[in-house]
């Protein structure tokens, strides 16, 4: 249970990592559309310097998508491997259950079918005695106990 915490915490911290490189990029997109209009209404020297600028956040843009992608393989491989861990956990309760059945099943046919019949028929009589009214048995009541009182 603690290691499933544990790799939720750790999906969850890649799924912010995820959402804060998204918005990173939305805002990168609205920098360079503001350098780009920029751009055509101003001198020779200013454009060379904004087209640098505009270089360099566009390089970081390609950085950032990296590591989006990096992120995104990561949960999916986190993913399948629970998805795996789980399914061979199935697995293992399903063959337990069948060796259980089947265990069961050879036990049952060991013992004399008459004497399980005697068995059950002697078990389902006391249950319902004990459960019936009409049977004889009387409904249990609990007893009042009665606490002394401290008089002052």
């Amino acid at each position: 249970m603690g290691l499933e915490i544990h790799i939720l915490k750790y999906r969850l911290a890649l799924q912010r990592s995820l959402r804060k490189s998204d918005a990173m990029r939305d805002m990168l997109k609205r920098l360079v559309a503001d350098m780009d209009s920029g751009l055509k209404s101003g001198n020779t020297a200013a454009v060379s310097e904004d087209k640098a600028a505009i270089a360099s956040v566009k390089n970081a843009m390609t950085d950032l998508a990296k590591e989006q992608k990096d992120i995104t393989t990561l949960l999916r491989a986190d993913i399948k491997k629970d998805v795996s861990a789980r399914k061979a956990l199935v697995s293992t309760i399903a063959k337990d259950e069948a060796a259980y059945k089947a265990d069961l099943s050879k036990s049952v046919s060991t013992t004399s079918a008459s004497a399980n019949t005697h068995v059950l028929a002697a078990l389902d009589l006391q249950s319902g005695a004990s459960h019936s009214l009409r049977a004889g048995a009387r409904p249990v009541v609990h007893p009042v106990v009665h606490h002394p009182v401290d008089k002052k």
